[in-house]
């Protein structure tokens, strides 16, 4: 069960007269915020797995909007990233120079 579920489940006890404790709903309140920091961790984890850089800077910043340390690894991750985006641009761009060249060729009957 998840923090939402239990809060429901405790909300339908008071209702039928299981008393109000604080105790109990400070302990669900940290439940959520655990449960929406396992997300992040989640979600960072699978843009790092799938090479997803915009990705991985968006969970990480909104990993550290929570106060969360953010693993000093992300930064060669991220530099690996951004390299094999240019690596690939750089090779499309090859790719599309090659395709002209070939297209004037062709057109001229080289």
């Amino acid at each position: 069960a998840d923090a939402t579920t239990l809060g429901l489940v405790i909300e339908e006890a008071q209702q039928l007269g299981l008393p109000e404790r604080q105790a109990i709903t400070d302990r669900l309140e940290e439940l959520k915020k655990l449960e929406e920091v396992e997300g992040v961790w989640q979600c960072l984890s699978t843009c790092l797995r799938d090479a997803d850089r915009l990705g991985v800077v968006f969970w990480s910043k909104e990993a550290e909007e929570m106060g969360l340390d953010v693993p000093e690894v992300l930064t060669p991750a991220l530099d690996a990233m951004r390299d094999e985006e240019a690596a690939r641009l750089k090779r499309m761009e090859l790719e599309a120079s090659f395709n002209a060249q070939a297209a004037e060729a062709h057109a001229r009957k080289d």
